[in-house]
Protein backbone atom coordinates (compact mmCIF):
# COMPACT_ATOMS: atom_id res chain seq x y z
CA UNK A 1 0.00 0.00 0.00
CA UNK A 2 1.26 3.58 -0.48
CA UNK A 3 0.60 6.62 1.70
CA UNK A 4 0.96 10.37 1.23
CA UNK A 5 4.03 12.09 3.03
CA UNK A 6 3.10 13.88 6.12
CA UNK A 7 5.02 16.64 4.09
CA UNK A 8 2.83 16.20 1.12
CA UNK A 9 -0.45 16.16 3.24
CA UNK A 10 0.62 19.25 4.88
CA UNK A 11 0.98 21.10 1.84
CA UNK A 12 -1.96 19.81 0.41
CA UNK A 13 -4.98 20.55 2.92
CA UNK A 14 -4.11 24.21 2.95
CA UNK A 15 -5.88 23.52 -0.65
CA UNK A 16 -8.74 21.96 0.21
CA UNK A 17 -11.78 23.54 -1.13
CA UNK A 18 -9.91 25.02 -4.17
CA UNK A 19 -9.06 23.84 -7.53
CA UNK A 20 -6.28 21.18 -8.11
CA UNK A 21 -5.26 19.61 -10.96
CA UNK A 22 -2.86 15.79 -11.88
CA UNK A 23 -0.06 16.71 -13.06
CA UNK A 24 1.31 13.07 -14.30
CA UNK A 25 -0.96 10.38 -15.04
CA UNK A 26 -0.83 7.57 -12.61
CA UNK A 27 1.27 4.51 -12.79
CA UNK A 28 -0.42 2.64 -15.03
CA UNK A 29 -1.27 5.37 -17.40
CA UNK A 30 -4.74 6.73 -16.81
CA UNK A 31 -5.05 10.52 -17.77
CA UNK A 32 -8.09 10.77 -16.15
CA UNK A 33 -7.84 15.09 -14.06
CA UNK A 34 -4.93 15.57 -15.72
CA UNK A 35 -7.34 17.29 -18.40
CA UNK A 36 -9.35 18.18 -15.77
CA UNK A 37 -9.51 21.16 -13.08
CA UNK A 38 -11.45 19.62 -9.59
CA UNK A 39 -12.19 21.05 -6.21
CA UNK A 40 -10.47 19.32 -3.53
CA UNK A 41 -12.29 18.34 -0.82
CA UNK A 42 -10.49 16.29 1.36
CA UNK A 43 -7.23 14.59 1.68
CA UNK A 44 -5.45 12.90 4.71
CA UNK A 45 -3.09 9.25 4.40
CA UNK A 46 -5.19 7.50 3.19
CA UNK A 47 -8.32 8.68 0.82
CA UNK A 48 -8.60 12.23 -1.38
CA UNK A 49 -12.12 13.29 -2.66
CA UNK A 50 -12.30 15.43 -5.35
CA UNK A 51 -15.59 17.03 -6.88
CA UNK A 52 -16.41 19.20 -9.55
CA UNK A 53 -19.44 21.65 -11.41
CA UNK A 54 -21.78 19.44 -12.10
CA UNK A 55 -21.94 18.12 -8.64
CA UNK A 56 -20.29 14.64 -9.30
CA UNK A 57 -17.51 13.86 -6.70
CA UNK A 58 -15.16 10.70 -6.47
CA UNK A 59 -13.01 9.35 -3.44
CA UNK A 60 -10.28 7.64 -4.06
CA UNK A 61 -8.74 5.39 -1.05
CA UNK A 62 -5.66 3.14 -0.58
CA UNK A 63 -6.00 0.84 -3.58
CA UNK A 64 -6.47 3.59 -5.99
CA UNK A 65 -3.59 4.55 -7.94
CA UNK A 66 -5.21 7.96 -7.58
CA UNK A 67 -3.92 8.01 -4.12
CA UNK A 68 -0.97 9.83 -5.09
CA UNK A 69 1.57 13.07 -5.31
CA UNK A 70 0.51 13.84 -8.45
CA UNK A 71 -2.07 16.58 -7.57
CA UNK A 72 -1.08 20.41 -7.24
CA UNK A 73 -3.21 23.16 -6.91
CA UNK A 74 -3.84 24.84 -9.84
CA UNK A 75 -2.22 27.94 -8.69
CA UNK A 76 0.72 25.86 -8.88
CA UNK A 77 1.54 25.08 -12.28
CA UNK A 78 1.07 28.36 -13.30
CA UNK A 79 4.31 29.56 -11.82
CA UNK A 80 6.05 27.33 -14.30
CA UNK A 81 5.69 28.41 -18.06
CA UNK A 82 6.25 26.43 -21.17
CA UNK A 83 9.51 27.48 -22.78
CA UNK A 84 8.46 26.16 -25.72
CA UNK A 85 5.09 27.68 -26.11
CA UNK A 86 5.57 30.78 -25.11
CA UNK A 87 5.38 32.17 -28.37
CA UNK A 88 2.06 30.92 -28.90
CA UNK A 89 0.56 32.35 -25.74
CA UNK A 90 -2.42 34.66 -26.16
CA UNK A 91 -2.18 33.39 -29.84
CA UNK A 92 -4.13 31.59 -32.45
CA UNK A 93 -2.41 27.82 -33.00
CA UNK A 94 -3.50 25.17 -35.36
CA UNK A 95 -2.76 21.42 -35.59
CA UNK A 96 0.63 21.35 -38.36
CA UNK A 97 -0.37 20.52 -41.57
CA UNK A 98 1.32 17.23 -41.72
CA UNK A 99 0.41 15.68 -38.28
CA UNK A 100 -2.06 12.35 -38.13
CA UNK A 101 -4.37 12.05 -36.16
CA UNK A 102 -3.30 11.45 -32.83
CA UNK A 103 -6.72 8.93 -30.94
CA UNK A 104 -5.88 10.13 -27.98
CA UNK A 105 -7.00 13.35 -28.94
CA UNK A 106 -10.05 13.23 -28.43
CA UNK A 107 -11.81 16.54 -28.75
CA UNK A 108 -15.06 15.95 -30.76
CA UNK A 109 -15.10 18.73 -33.10
CA UNK A 110 -11.39 17.73 -33.89
CA UNK A 111 -10.29 18.82 -37.41
CA UNK A 112 -6.97 19.20 -39.19
CA UNK A 113 -7.76 22.87 -39.87
CA UNK A 114 -9.56 23.54 -37.09
CA UNK A 115 -8.40 26.77 -35.33
CA UNK A 116 -7.37 27.31 -31.60
CA UNK A 117 -6.73 29.91 -29.46
CA UNK A 118 -4.14 29.25 -26.57
CA UNK A 119 -4.82 31.03 -23.60
CA UNK A 120 -1.90 29.78 -21.51
CA UNK A 121 1.19 27.54 -22.06
CA UNK A 122 2.51 25.59 -18.77
CA UNK A 123 5.40 23.07 -18.03
CA UNK A 124 2.64 20.56 -17.40
CA UNK A 125 -0.89 21.84 -19.38
CA UNK A 126 -1.75 23.82 -22.08
CA UNK A 127 -5.02 25.74 -21.81
CA UNK A 128 -6.94 26.22 -24.90
CA UNK A 129 -10.15 27.38 -26.48
CA UNK A 130 -11.69 26.70 -29.36
CA UNK A 131 -15.23 27.96 -31.03
CA UNK A 132 -17.93 26.29 -31.99
CA UNK A 133 -19.99 26.78 -35.02
CA UNK A 134 -22.23 29.11 -32.99
CA UNK A 135 -19.14 30.94 -31.76
CA UNK A 136 -19.26 29.70 -28.27
CA UNK A 137 -16.29 29.43 -26.69
CA UNK A 138 -15.20 26.07 -25.53
CA UNK A 139 -11.99 25.62 -23.52
CA UNK A 140 -10.13 22.91 -22.37
CA UNK A 141 -6.90 21.69 -21.23
CA UNK A 142 -4.08 19.42 -22.29
CA UNK A 143 -1.53 17.42 -20.73
CA UNK A 144 2.27 18.37 -22.17
CA UNK A 145 3.29 15.13 -21.78
CA UNK A 146 0.80 13.74 -24.26
CA UNK A 147 2.04 13.54 -28.25
CA UNK A 148 -0.22 15.45 -29.57
CA UNK A 149 0.84 18.89 -27.33
CA UNK A 150 3.85 19.03 -29.62
CA UNK A 151 2.38 19.55 -32.61
CA UNK A 152 0.71 23.19 -32.85
CA UNK A 153 2.07 26.18 -35.24
CA UNK A 154 1.15 29.58 -35.10
CA UNK A 155 -1.78 30.28 -37.18
CA UNK A 156 -0.81 32.30 -39.65
CA UNK A 157 -4.17 33.46 -40.91
CA UNK A 158 -4.92 35.46 -37.79
CA UNK A 159 -1.26 36.10 -36.41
Amino acid sequence: MRYLSDDYLKYMRQYVGKPVIRIKPTEDGNYCFTEKIVLLDFINYKEIRISWEDNSSRKFGLASPYLDENWVPLEYIFKYSHPEYLEYEGKWVKRKPNFDFDASFTRTTYKKDYKYFMNIATKTHLFISEYDDQGKILPFILHTSRDVSKNWILDPEFN
